[in-house]
């Protein structure tokens, strides 16, 4: 099958489509679920990781323990950084489409047309 049969490739198919109120369900999805379960699952290793590196502290153990707890959290709060900018882009993207299809349809609108008659 070519790309635009099966809505792969650039522009995501013959029918490029967007809606406002899903890029806001989208966002909201986000905001309620994904950031709160990520931050979550995040914290979730914080104690027992902790309580671990500091079991085996003077070994290379520790160091490695605490090293990837280090790296673990540098993952968590880049993850969330990233999921709070996708958020954003969400919203801002639904906003402007609204607003470009209200700008359109007035600029439209103003042009004379003898179809306006029927």
């Amino acid at each position: 099958m070519k790309a635009e049969q099966t809505g792969a490739g650039p522009g995501g198919g013959p029918d490029l489509a967007s809606s406002p109120a899903r890029k806001r369900a989208a966002a909201n999805t986000i905001a309620t679920e994904l950031q709160p379960n990520t931050k979550k699952a995040g914290n979730r290793s914080d104690a027992s990781m902790t309580s671990a590196a500091a079991t085996f502290a003077g070994w290379a153990t520790g160091k490695g323990l605490k090293t990837a707890h280090t790296t673990w959290e540098r993952q968590v709060r880049a993850l969330l950084g990233r999921l709070d900018t996708e958020k954003g882009a969400l919203g801002s993207a639904a906003n402007i489409l609204v607003t470009t299809d209200v700008e359109r349809g007035t600029t439209i609108r103003r042009i004379p047309s003898s179809l306006r008659t029927y």
